[in-house]
């Protein structure tokens, strides 16, 4: 076995510099062997016809294939072809909208086997790039059947299931209605299977430790769903594995009998933590202005909406510097982005932590100011940002100055955000209007 690691730990301990296509199959092939379940590469690029170039023994006997041109055949050699025609839209939404994120992707989707049936496999994937530049997938895929059809049960007898749960990040579960029992199996970044039985779940969700606050009610209403309609789904959800919290994303079915009734609700998640981390970064990102480090407009959008809707006070400045097409005219556009760059540095310097400081657009930035309306204090701070922004010049040694609005919110007022914006505006206008180099108050 893999001794209780995933491929993509092996993978991880890959140097930076060895991680390519050719080395990590190389990797995987002398371990796939010994894997109850099945491994194949083919072309990441989601537009190309995503053709297999390597599909394991393992695979061939999983799914009951005798040779590998009667698998390639049975799918036009083609990864969209092998996904199930039903499942194949939400399989690759999940795959390639992981992989924008990240190099790792997992989910769950059905297959044909080589006598026609269907199967549900487990898939987990890594994207690396070789040598020549082109982007390729490692895939390995589990018999998902055990969890997804009626044979799920809560002992983790096949060796599917225990092979999951040897994999980190993972966890099965089930709930049984007619005693209101959760049995969970998490594997956590060690390695180490945690065991988890809670009778009167459902009446003591709120009291249970190691669920999240965030997520009791995503539990319960995705549970009282199942009990009402018997259905299959996926959610996310929030635990605590070892005084850590981290957030799984499930899959799920209903099992019933014969005559309709509900036996056992049961589910395979896995762990997202990363994947989250990885999404917030990209949110991050965008919320950014790339050349100053500043956040950007639409950032100070929802800064200002979350304090109106709190009716919380503060102050918005709008900062434009005077004469900046001139500048980037005589001096160029290379030294037009080094003043704006000095400029937001300043402004870091000089604001507090808590301050919203953003590059609006063009030569023009915002600032807002919570909980901040008295009237001295502000001159003072504007006083000293204007003092320090003088001392910006230019290769000739001229002062590259700035016009400031300001709009002062007591908290009181119910406006809109567009209001305290075009506030701010107008006040800045007036400030340029007196002769520029000079700040003014919205009256």
């Amino acid at each position: 076995m893999l001794k209780g690691k995933s491929y993509l730990q092996l993978v991880d301990n890959l140097p930076e510099e060895e991680r390519t296509s050719e080395n990590m199959l190389a990797l995987l092939e002398k371990e796939i062997g010994m894997m109850p379940g099945g491994f194949f590469k083919y072309r990441a690029e989601r537009n190309s016809r995503q053709e297999f170039v390597y599909v394991s023994d393992s695979m061939l006997k999983l799914l009951g294939f005798s040779t590998v041109e009667d698998f390639k055949n049975s799918c036009n050699n083609s990864f969209f072809e092998f996904v199930y025609e039903e499942d194949r839209e939400s399989a690759m939404n999940d795959i390639y909208s992981q992989i924008r994120k990240g190099s790792e992707d997992y989910c769950v989707y059905r297959v044909r086997k080589a006598d026609g049936s269907l199967m549900w496999v487990f898939d987990r994937g890594y994207k690396a790039t070789d040598s020549n530049g082109v982007d390729w997938f490692y895939v390995i895929i589990l018999n998902a059947d055990s969890f997804m059809r009626q044979h799920i049960k809560i002992e983790a007898e096949h060796e599917e299931l225990q092979l999951i749960n040897r994999i980190p990040g993972m966890a099965t579960w089930e709930y049984y209605p007619n005693r209101d029992t959760l049995a969970v199996r998490i594997t956590n970044s060690e390695g180490e299977i945690i065991g988890i039985c809670e009778d009167d779940f459902l009446k003591r969700l709120n009291e249970i430790s190691w669920i999240s606050k965030s997520s009791v009610s995503i539990i319960r209403d995705n549970i009282q769903k199942i009990l009402e309609v018997h259905s299959s789904g996926s959610f996310e959800f929030e635990i605590k594995v070892k005084d850590e919290l981290l957030w799984y994303k499930t899959t799920f079915a209903s099992i019933t009998s014969s005559r309709n009734k509900l036996n056992i609700i049961a589910g395979l998640a896995f762990s997202i933590e990363n994947y989250r981390n990885e999404a917030e970064q990209w949110r991050e990102k965008a919320s950014m202005d790339s050349l100053t480090g500043l956040y950007n407009h639409a950032y100070l959008l929802k800064t200002i909406e979350y304090h109106l809707s709190e009716n919380k006070p503060g102050t918005m400045l709008m900062i434009d510097i005077d004469g900046f097409k001139a500048i980037n005219d005589n001096y160029g556009h290379v030294f037009g982005d080094t003043i704006l760059k000095k400029y937001a540095t300043t402004m870091m310097e000089l604001f507090r932590p808590s301050d919203t400081i953003v590059r609006y657009g063009g030569d023009e930035f915002a600032v807002f100011v919570p909980m901040m309306t008295d009237h001295e204090l502000l001159d003072n701070r504007t006083k000293k940002l204007m003092d320090t922004l003088h001392n910006i010049t230019t290769p000739d040694g001229n002062s590259v100055n700035a016009s400031i609005g300001l709009y002062v919110y007591d908290g009181k007022e119910n406006i809109s955000v567009e209001d305290m914006i075009v506030r701010a505006d107008k006040a800045l206008y007036t400030a340029k209007n007196s002769g520029k180099a000079t700040y003014s108050f919205y009256k």
